[in-house]
């Protein structure tokens, strides 16, 4: 029987792969026709003509292919438009859809990922002495770390985490490199004989609070007090002036450090680094001084820069491809790379190699799926609520410490108001952005209504200005997360799931994570499927529903 379609609509089973995780996955396509009367009849595929469009990627690579019968087969990272065009009668008819394929060990855009500072000694890059009161300027040892990272986790309320340790090699931030094949001893336990030892039982022991630790690198930089700084110039791997002497860094008050403290710096060629192996040999000494690393299947390279060696003829683009083969050397070995930007001295974002970037996320988020790049907070302002932004929380602990406070003093707060929205719109894919309003799959909106920020669940307000009433989406049970800025009567229609639950309890969240959460209100009635409770300034609840316990 021939048909004649009004139009086709393009579906699939899947809209995002991951190949490294689900080596053999693929998505099947079909293609429907949509008759006059409404009657939707698939079509074969021998009818359909398929093109393939690369939206996002790195470099010239292929993002995916799709074979004659519909199936999607995932070839490197990126972010892909297929189109179908039908070649039947009533010929001209065409629909299209986009496809991620995400090959990372993580989920970024569901982590809250951030860094710990945990030292630095004297004329680091911030070309000054550090000047806290704690002796030896350490900020923060292995075993002080753990006591954060469990404090966290409560605060957080168990939701997936990533912590770079900044500072963890020997001298602290900023020392040493290119080598980082020492860990810093005075951040050691006790018990331990080596600062190694310290740094591998705080990987381990993390594990149990919901949390992957690895750590902070650096590539490119150079000092001239490293252990390889020698080494590196003999093999050109420093890059040189004219006269064969290193150039210094540049930028960044380096000149100021030679100048006024004779302390010299260089950067590395990410080419030579390559092609003469002392880049393999780096990361196979890292791996196995800190073999837990492969567990956490994820590092953080700082200032990832495309320098160049203009006297050898290597350009800033050579050296950016060399990246890149990088970036999928590290992947085979079993880790996802972050960095600190995203172009941040490249030409490119390294779309589908780099999953986040800690500063200016180079896409909108309108157009770019979070599950394929995320991260980014803008320096100058918060990011946009329709779309959310985590936190990056090194920097308020260390402000806390420089005034003598709890480390974790605040964060509570700016879990809340940032990391928590951002976690749930990133649970829903978006469908689309008309400038104003967000809509996301499964009943999601986002929008600003006269400067406030608003997000609802079909009938349940997720968020209104400083005001929250978040699903812990990430969590099985049921449980919702409540907080306010300041005193309000929270008023919410639960979600559809909750239809059987008549009465909650509800648990104190203590800010600074130093207590389990704490009942605090039994059986609280629920009525048509509506929570009613006034809230006081900066206090989170969890709100779970009533489970009756046998009475002996």
């Amino acid at each position: 029987m021939i048909h004649k379609f009004q139009k086709i609509v393009l579906t699939t089973d899947k809209t995002e792969l991951n190949p490294l995780l689900n080596p053999k996955e693929k998505a099947h396509l079909q293609v429907y026709g949509i008759t006059s009367t409404g009657e939707k009849i698939p079509i074969d595929s021998n009818l359909i003509r398929w093109n393939v469009q690369t939206l996002y990627t790195s470099g010239e690579t292929e993002v995916l292919s799709v074979e004659k019968n519909g199936t999607v087969l995932p070839k490197n990272g990126g972010y892909a438009l297929i189109e179908a065009s039908y070649v039947g009668v009533g010929h001209g008819l065409s629909d299209s859809m986009k496809i991620v394929v995400r090959p990372f060990f993580h989920e970024y855009h569901k982590t809250l990922t951030f860094k710990l500072f945990m030292g630095m000694d004297p004329y680091g890059s911030l070309r000054q002495p550090v000047s806290y009161e704690r002796d030896e300027h350490v900020l923060l040892t292995f075993e002080e770390t753990l006591d954060i990272i469990r404090r966290l986790d409560r605060i957080t309320c168990g939701i997936p985490k990533i912590v770079y340790l900044v500072g963890w090699q020997r001298g602290g931030h900023d020392h040493g490199y290119p080598a980082f094949n020492e860990v810093n001893p005075k951040l050691k336990r006790a018990e331990d004989t080596t600062a190694a030892e310290s740094l591998r039982w705080l990987i381990r022991e993390s594990k149990q609070y919901n949390t992957d630790v690895s750590i902070h690198i650096n590539l490119v930089d150079a000092w001239d007090d490293s252990p390889l700084w020698n080494e590196y110039h003999a093999n050109h791997i420093l890059v040189e002036k004219e006269d064969g002497s290193v150039q210094c860094a540049g930028g960044g008050g380096f000149e100021e450090l030679e100048e006024q403290f004779g302390i010299r710096t260089g950067n590395v060629c990410q080419k030579r680094l390559w092609e003469t192996g002392f880049f393999h040999k780096r990361v196979a000494e890292l791996l196995e001084l800190l073999p837990e690393l492969a567990d956490t299947h994820t590092l953080h390279i700082d200032n990832w820069r495309a320098v160049g060696f203009p006297t050898r003829g290597i350009s800033r683009k050579d050296d950016e491809e060399t990246i890149q083969k990088m970036y999928r050397y590290f992947r085979d070995l079993g880790l996802d790379v972050t960095s600190e930007g995203s172009f941040h001295g490249r030409e490119e974002p390294m779309t589908g190699l780099q999953p986040m970037t800690w500063w200016d996320i180079p896409y909108h988020p309108s157009v770019m799926p979070p599950s394929l790049y995320c991260g980014g907070r803008d320096k100058r302002v918060d990011g946009d609520p329709r779309f959310g932004d985590s936190i990056h929380i090194e920097n308020t602990v260390q402000s806390n410490q420089r005034r003598g406070r709890d480390p974790l003093q605040g964060i509570q707060d700016e879990f809340c108001m940032y990391t928590l929205p951002w976690r749930f719109l990133n649970e829903f894919s978006l469908k689309k952005f008309d400038g104003n309003e967000a809509v996301y799959e499964g009943g999601v909106r986002a929008s600003i209504e006269e400067g406030i920020p608003v997000i609802f669940w079909n009938d349940m307000q997720i968020r209104r200005g400083t005001t929250l009433t978040v699903p812990a989406v990430w969590k099985e049970e049921k449980e919702i997360l409540m907080y306010s800025y300041r005193d309000t009567y929270c008023r919410i229609n639960l979600p559809t799931d909750w239809a059987d639950v008549t009465s909650v309890d509800l648990y104190y969240m203590d800010p600074l994570g130093k207590e389990e959460p704490r009942l605090e209100v039994t059986a609280y009635p629920i009525k048509n499927g509506v929570f009613a409770f006034l809230l006081d300034t900066r206090t989170m609840f969890s709100i779970r529903p009533h489970v009756e316990t046998a009475k002996i």
